[in-house]
């Protein structure tokens, strides 16, 4: 015990002035203040007394810094970790109003697609020239309406085109129809033949089918499977039948001359047909003529134009239209020699083609008048109306200012 005090003295300092005390003193013999310090190996003592609790301090700072760090990330990589753990995000994006609207269109076609499709597989007997399919035990009609997700623009505007070369005789099912017919859809082959088994002979410039495709590829189109005014055609002929199968290839018309038909615009009818508004242009050079024209298609599952057949299509009369070429052109100041109240009615037909509704008396018995206006709209959003409209709207407005 004497040695262990030998070697850790008891050292004391003055509190006041830090003077080295001796070891029993009462008071300071430096500055006389009454004794009361500690000694060093009490204040070493408590100086390693704050290590632990520096310690938890620091480990505390750590395991916080650790948290903080690890909420940053998960919060940017939110939903790189919900993937990760299968887990998926409820709502990617705020939707707006038109993201909204788009959802439920996509959603509704979608569950129409899925609609026609189960409503054709179900189908057993098809009327072609209704497009109504029937089941004979129940007689129940269940191919549905068409529908807006039904039309394929690229068929619908081939079966226009064909159609267009002879509006009156595919509508009376009269004269040279069938001959008609199939040499315009042989300009469209390739398409065809992903449809029906040509034969052999067919060439790129010619169509070959059995007479039996045939009478189902017409039937199908435009609602008729009469061939016998092609049965009287000779062979080389454009279109003729030999053998029991049916030849056609497109008539030769030459470079010079143009012909083709343009959809303009469709629109599914209150009764569930499809009326299409289109022309068709033929010229040579710089020569060219429009003819408007109105088709009416039904839904057809067994028509390869989209699902549609023609039911009928005629040329709309333009010499009642002042601008009879609106909608596919624009016309210039020295073409259109209206006065300014004429081209007041010349920029009111734009929207009255579109079913537009009067206020005016005089606009509206002046369109009640037209053999093609039918007002059901009381106002035309800007956005029915296409770039050659527009301009035109324009040019009649700049007129009834001079």
């Amino acid at each position: 015990m004497g040695e262990e005090n030998k070697t850790s003295p008891q050292v004391r300092f003055c509190t006041n002035c830090g003077a080295k005390l001796k070891e029993s003193a009462a008071f300071c013999a430096k500055c006389g203040a009454k004794v009361g310090g500690t000694s060093v190996k009490q204040e070493t003592g408590n100086k390693k007394g704050k290590g632990p609790l520096t310690a938890v301090i620091i480990i505390i700072a750590i395991i916080f810094a650790a948290v903080v760090i690890t909420g940053i990330f998960a919060v940017l990589n939110y939903e790189a970790i919900l993937e990760k753990f299968g887990f998926q995000q409820k709502n990617e994006h705020v939707i707006d109003d038109d993201d909204d609207e788009d959802e439920k269109k996509d959603k509704k076609d979608t569950k129409e697609t899925k609609d026609a499709s189960s409503e054709e597989a179900a189908s057993t007997e098809t009327d072609y020239i209704t497009g109504s399919s029937e089941d004979p035990e129940t007689g129940s009609e269940d191919a549905g309406p068409l529908k807006e997700s039904d039309i394929d623009e690229e068929s619908l505007s081939m079966l226009f085109d064909i159609a267009a070369h002879d509006p009156e005789g595919m509508t009376r099912k009269k004269d040279n129809y069938q001959w008609s017919f199939f040499c315009y859809a042989a300009g469209y082959k390739d398409y065809i033949e992903k449809y029906y088994d040509l034969a052999p002979e067919s060439e790129s410039w010619m169509t070959v089918f059995s007479v039996e495709d045939a009478e189902n590829f017409i039937l199908n189109s435009i609602g008729s499977d009469d061939l016998s005014e092609i049965e009287d055609r000779y062979e080389g002929d454009y279109c003729y039948i030999k053998g029991g199968k049916l030849y056609a290839m497109t008539p030769d018309t030459g470079d010079s001359w143009d012909q083709r038909a343009v959809v303009i615009d469709h629109e599914i009818t209150s009764d569930g047909k499809l009326k299409v508004t289109g022309y068709h242009e033929e010229g040579a050079f710089t020569e060219s003529h429009h003819h408007l024209l109105e088709a009416v298609f039904v839904k057809n599952p067994e028509s390869i134009w989209s699902g549609l057949t023609l039911e009928s299509i005629e040329e709309l009369d333009d010499e009642h239209y002042l601008l009879p070429e609106a909608q596919y052109k624009n016309y210039t100041r020295d073409e259109v020699d209206f006065t300014p109240e004429m081209a007041r009615y010349a920029r009111n037909e734009i929207y009255a083609r579109h079913g537009r509704r009067f206020k005016d008396q005089e606009l509206q018995m002046y369109f009640d008048q037209q053999s093609w206006y039918e007002g059901t709209e009381d106002e035309v959003p800007e956005t029915e109306l296409n770039e050659y409209e527009k301009n035109n709207i324009k040019l009649m407005a700049e007129i009834e200012q001079e």
